[in-house]
């Protein structure tokens, strides 16, 4: 849970981040997702499911 709100916190100061994590996904470029969310700080594995759920969201 902890790692879901450090994204959140990220996405919510953030515009631009959100937009380029929005956009990398919609255009389903996981390479980018990915480097995106681990600059975060979040650990691999958060990401792999972060990364399916945007993708399931989008």
């Amino acid at each position: 849970m902890h790692q879901a709100h450090l994204l959140i916190d990220k996405i919510a100061v953030s515009e631009q981040f959100a937009h380029d994590l929005i956009n990398a996904a919609q255009l389903s470029n996981k390479t980018e997702v990915d480097k995106l969310i681990s600059a975060t700080g979040l650990p691999l594995r958060s990401i792999l499911n972060i990364h399916q759920t945007i993708l399931e969201l989008i």
